[in-house]
């Protein structure tokens, strides 16, 4: 999911807080009023070796406000399993998952 949203992004690569939103705009589940789910995008983001941190400004790689990209031959398989959902089929009908195998 995270690595979708990533790659769904014009240049393939967002911040923390932009992946955020747009894991909200793409997934509905997520605009409720829980919001302990953002604190695991961000530990997924860095313990997952397919997400790499992509500084802002090189000189600076460890200031905050860095962006987010995806590795997409780091990807374990089973994340690349779709469930049969009526989302799923829209995904790979339209060619937005195309990027993941």
């Amino acid at each position: 999911m995270i690595a979708l949203v990533i790659q769904a992004a014009p240049f393939c690569r967002l911040k923390l807080a932009q992946i955020i939103r747009q894991v909200q705009a793409m997934f509905p589940f997520f605009r409720d009023d829980y919001e302990g789910w953002k604190d695991s995008i961000h530990h997924n983001l860095s313990s997952n070796q397919c997400f790499r941190k992509v500084p802002k400004d090189p000189a600076k790689p460890q200031a905050k406000g860095n962006f987010w990209a995806v590795d997409v031959n780091l990807i374990p398989a089973e994340a690349l399993r779709l469930q049969n959902t009526a989302l799923c089929w829209r995904w790979q009908t339209w060619g937005i998952c195309r990027a993941f195998v």
